[in-house]
Order: structure tokens, then sequence, then C-alpha cells
């Protein structure tokens, strides 16, 4: 179906906050498996709306507190503990929400919003709406086994740490709703199994990085409502045949949606108030016709 101009906003506000809900709840149960059974979770696509109440947002760990847990505290890397600490002062940790067990000697798993591997090693950081302030600091890119980095709905600014780009095991970055500024970092287009960023209603500016277009495992990609962003939409977005969800409308972005996106999973295409316009070719308009949810212009319209 097409999406009328005056329910477009509408329309994506609930889907950023329902999908920011599957992916966390996701997220909670991957971060607290072993290795494997993580790997495993991450090929399953989150549904949206699927968090349960009292989950991570209550507070809960994510491992458990008994012998496992006990042996993980001794096991797990002095680094990951200092990176939290770095994270918790940079943002003014004082100020969140909740922090319940930061800074203690408790197993990092049970500090609020931090999920850990049978190592102890952190793999989920779910602080969403924890009224999180200052900036990214660039040690978070030291967590070599991070998996969901969620932090949607907070007051974080200043410009994406270009160190993101060393979280080899990312799958999803969710930071909708906050105050970032600058350029999206090319170091994001390295890593291998990214495959959901969210980065909506922010204040991000210049043009989407050329490596985006190489995220192979790319299903959703949300940046609407960043009024600064320019240039044409990648190249490459029309070679990843998993994108299913493609919402960037409301940006300065510009140009011709590229053709081959007829090859991909999309579900919902919404390119609305940019500079950006379909192919008026019957083929395309065919495509774009069996997209579920889509809103934008013709070229030459």
């Amino acid at each position: 179906m097409t999406v009328t101009d005056d329910d477009t906003a509408t329309a994506e506000e609930e889907d950023d906050d329902q999908q920011a809900d599957g992916e966390q709840a996701e997220g909670e149960q991957a971060g607290g498996q072993t290795q494997p059974e993580a790997q495993a979770g991450q090929q399953t696509e989150p549904e949206s709306g699927t968090e349960t109440d009292g989950e991570q947002a209550g507070g809960e760990s994510g491992t458990d507190t008994g012998p496992q847990a006990q042996a993980a505290q001794q096991a797990e890397p002095a680094g990951d503990r200092d990176i939290l600490q770095a994270l918790y002062n940079a943002t003014g940790g004082a100020g969140w929400t909740s922090s319940a067990n930061w800074l203690t000697d408790q197993p990092l798993g049970e500090w609020h919003g931090v999920t850990t591997d049978a190592q102890g090693r952190v793999t989920g950081l779910s602080l969403r709406d924890n009224n999180l302030t200052g900036t990214l600091p660039a040690a978070i890119g030291g967590l070599a086994q991070l998996e969901v980095l969620s932090l949607d709905r907070n007051s974080i600014g200043g410009s994406l740490p270009a160190e993101l780009g060393s979280l080899s095991r990312l799958t999803r970055l969710a930071m909708n709703r906050n105050s970032l500024t600058g350029a999206i970092p090319a170091e994001l287009g390295s890593l291998p199994s990214l495959s959901i960023i969210g980065l909506a209603r922010n204040q991000l500016s210049g043009t989407l990085p050329t490596a985006l277009g190489s995220l192979s495992s790319l299903t959703k990609l949300s940046l609407h409502d960043n009024t600064a962003l320019s240039g044409p939409l990648p190249a490459g977005f029309g070679t990843i045949a998993g994108l299913s969800r493609l919402a960037v409308s409301r940006t300065g972005l510009s140009g011709t949606l590229p053709q081959g996106l007829t090859n991909s999973a999309m579900r919902y295409l919404h390119f609305d108030d940019t500079g950006l316009c379909a192919p008026a070719d019957s083929a395309f308009q065919t495509w774009l016709a069996g997209v579920t949810s889509h809103n934008g212009a013709t070229c030459g319209s």
C-alpha cells in the first residue's frame, strides 16, 4: 500500500519503536547465550513488539547468578569493565534513569542493560530511553564481542566514533532519537554482520558513505528526519538482496533510486520529502507497486 504524506511521520515513528522493542528483546536473549547459540540467534529476523514486561527495561541482568556467573566474573577481561566505566562517565551515568550495579564489582552481566556470554564478555548494551547524555566514547570500539548496541531515545550528542568500525561482531546499531551530529563514519561499511542500522531523528549531516553499500548483511536502514544528510543513495544498496526496510524520508538526499533495488526483499521503502525519486520505467514501477509500504516521488513527475 502507499502511505499518505500526512501519515508518514507517525507510521515511521511507530515502526521504529516497534522494531527497537523486538530487537532489544532478541538482543537480550542472544547476549546471555554461549557463543554458538548467539551465532544461531543472529540468523533469525527479530519480530516487532516481542519484548515482554519486566525484561531488560526493568533492570534484569543478562546472565544468571549461579556458579557459571561467578566463574564468568573471574574470567571477564578487565578491558570490558574499563570500557563500560568509560561509557558511564562519558554519557552522564550519574543521571541515568537506571544504573543498577554499574561501577560495582558485580559481574558485568548484572549491570543494568548489559548482557554477556559464558566467558563474561559483553555482547549487548541495551540502554534505551535511559537519559544518556554527553557523547559516545571511542573506547566502545574495544568491546570485541559486542553484537547489539541499543541506545535509542536518549540525548547522546557529538559524532559517531570511527572506532565503531572495530566491532566486527556487531549486528545491530540502534541510536534513533538522539542528538548525534556530523557524518556517518565510513568505517561502519566494514562490519560484515551488521544487519540493522537505526539512526533516525538525529542531526547527522554529509553524504552517505559509499562503503554502506557493501554491507551484504544489511536488512534495515532507518535514517529519516536527518535533514542535513545530502547526496545520493550508494549504488551498492541495489546489490543487497536482503534489504527489506529503507526509511530516508525528510532528509536532503537526492538523485535516482538504484535500479538494483528491484532485486531486494524490500517491504518498506519511504523516501518522501527528499530529492530522491523512483525510476519511471515500467519494470521499476511494477516492482514498487508490490512493496508493502512505499512513499516517494517518481522521476519526472
